[in-house]
């Protein structure tokens, strides 16, 4: 095969191969380009969400749908205050630091209820880097009108769908 002859090639000119560097990070996105890109800089996983009537419209297109936001660099702790229209129900935040790979199997996970218009939560953590944001999403989707993410110093991170 192709393959067995290009590794035989390399070996008999003992040519060198590039390998991962281990310690690359990649830098996260500033807050000026995530907001250039759309809704914000927040991706959706496990749903549908379009921009629509002046609210981000999310409709559940799996079991455990969220929005994610990752890229920051906010000192903690962190106040999230979501905006809403409709809906209501229990929701939840799972976080990551930017001292940390992938997220955490268990704990940096806190609950909150959001009513008609919406609710906050304060996420008890030094540093903030990447979010997953669980909405209790009903069938006929829910209308965020705002999320905004504030830290203990700096500037907040807001996407406004009005």
């Amino acid at each position: 095969s192709l393959d067995r002859l290009i590794d035989e090639f390399l070996d008999s000119t003992q040519a060198l191969v590039p390998q991962p560097n281990p310690a690359f990070k990649p830098s996260p996105a500033s807050a000026a380009q995530a907001s250039a890109r759309p809704l914000h800089g927040w991706v959706p996983k496990g749903c549908k969400a379009v921009i629509e009537d002046g609210a981000l419209l999310i409709q559940a297109a799996g079991r455990n749908p969220f929005m994610g936001r990752s890229g920051l660099d906010l000192t903690g702790p962190v106040t999230l205050k979501i905006q809403t229209r409709g809906g209501s129900g229990a929701g939840k935040v799972q976080w990551r630091r930017s001292d940390q790979e992938t997220f955490p199997e268990s704990g940096q996970t806190a609950t909150f209820e959001l009513g008609t218009e919406g609710g906050s939560v304060t996420l008890d953590t030094p540093n903030l880097h990447h979010l997953r944001l669980y909405l209790p999403v009903p069938k006929e989707g829910l209308r965020v009108e705002s999320i905004a993410l504030m830290p203990k110093e700096g500037n907040a991170v807001t996407a406004t769908f009005r």
